[in-house]
């Protein structure tokens, strides 16, 4: 087994706490962070770990399948989805969000408000598996910002 790393793969701010083994670390975007071999054995069996992992908020690398009791999504990070929209690449994204974790639908939302997204097949692709109305929250962040 290599060096175990977890990063913050979502465009929120994770905060992984396991008091038991006197761990705390927090994680803005894109930050990874190293993990000791028993930081990690411990964090395996704590369901709030997993939550994140299974939720595509963060991301474990240098730890090999068998070691681990959880299903981790394949998903795409926060820059990731972010070059997406910036390309316009309605294709890709339509493969993408419909079997998303719920950080990277967070993220894509997030992202499309931000960059002004009102393309008709990325609104309706949010909308549908997201729930979210991007032309009304870009309506929204404008009028607040005035």
């Amino acid at each position: 087994m290599g060096q175990i790393t977890v990063k913050n793969i979502s465009s929120a701010f994770v905060v992984i706490s396991a008091p038991e083994i006197k761990f705390r670390r927090e994680l803005v975007p894109g930050r990874t962070i190293p993990l000791t071999t028993e930081e990690y054995n411990d964090l395996v069996f704590e369901p709030g770990f997993e939550n994140l992992v299974t939720g595509g908020y963060i991301k474990v690398e240098g730890v090999e399948e068998d070691q681990t009791s959880f299903e981790a999504p394949d998903t795409y990070s926060a820059a990731e989805i972010r070059a997406i929209l910036e390309a316009r690449d309605a294709t890709k994204f339509a493969q993408f969000i419909p079997n998303a974790p719920d950080a990277a639908k967070e993220s894509a939302v997030q992202i499309a408000v931000e960059l002004g997204v009102t393309d008709n097949a990325f609104v309706a692709l949010i909308k549908k598996y997201c729930g979210v109305d991007v032309i009304d929250a870009i309506s929204r962040k404008h009028q607040l910002e005035d």
